[in-house]
């Protein structure tokens, strides 16, 4: 699984974010979606297994070539 989301023009600068919170900077901070991003987690993710049950699977390329088995 991936996520990715493309930034916007009015997600903030996250080399500001020493600045959230101050008013006098609020440009850079105030309802940016950057924020919610952020502090959902979503700017960390990553991968891991937790469990693997079920019948063995091949992994292919994007051209239908086997790259090998899995399971």
């Amino acid at each position: 699984m991936n996520l990715w989301r493309a930034p916007t023009e009015n997600d903030g600068l996250e080399k500001f974010m020493n600045l959230r919170g101050q008013p006098d900077s609020a440009f850079y901070h105030h309802e940016k979606a950057m924020l919610e991003w952020l502090d959902a987690g979503l700017g960390s993710l990553y991968f891991e297994l937790v469990s693997m049950d079920g019948d063995p699977h091949a992994l292919r390329s994007g051209t239908g070539i086997a790259e090998g088995e899995h399971g």
